[in-house]
């Protein structure tokens, strides 16, 4: 018979294995008692998560008003249509990143996608995988190769669109990940 401990240590071995996430919730959650709004995505349960969702920005709000306010403000500082220029570009922790002949392929436990990167000379998915630049001196440091920019910026578009691209930049809390 098990007790206590060992049940705890059990479970906390098979949720640490898991990579997936028990929530599917993405978006807006509404506490009207508490007058909270949160904007949340799932991401894989962790120490940091444990709920499977990020919450991306929280507010509280008394009237209408400020509820509209909030809801507008967490729209424009975080959904945007193409990854932020100013931001530093990186593949999402949870995906391995492998090149290829003109290709690179991204692997996580459930999917796999298969890239073409052959709009240039240089590998848009290499610098990206080294996630030491932002996404502006990405496209500059491509295009002096004779890139064109609009396919470089296409290119990052589609790899935001898919979800590849990391969106959780804040690395002190990079260790509990997993």
């Amino acid at each position: 018979m098990l007790d206590a401990r060992e049940r705890s240590e059990k479970l906390r071995a098979l949720l640490e294995g898991d990579h997936t996430t028990i929530a599917c919730v993405s978006g807006f959650l509404v506490n009207m008692l508490q007058g909270r709004l949160q904007l949340v995505t799932p991401v894989p349960g962790s120490k940091r998560w444990p709920l499977g969702y990020r919450v991306l920005s929280e507010r509280f709000f008394r009237t209408p008003d400020e509820f509209r306010e909030g809801l507008q403000h967490m729209i424009d500082q975080h959904m945007f249509e193409s990854p932020a220029p100013k931001l530093p570009i990186r593949f999402r922790r949870d995906l391995q990143y492998k090149a290829g002949n003109r290709c690179f392929h991204l692997r996580s436990r459930n999917m796999e996608h298969r890239v073409l990167d052959d709009i240039a000379p240089t590998s848009v998915g290499h610098l990206i995988a080294c996630g030491k630049c932002t996404a502006s001196e990405l496209v500059r440091q491509v295009t002096t190769d004779g890139a064109s920019v609009l396919a470089v910026a296409d290119l990052l578009d589609q790899l935001y669109a898919a979800g590849v691209i990391e969106e959780d930049l804040d690395d002190s809390f990079a260790w509990q990940t997993n």
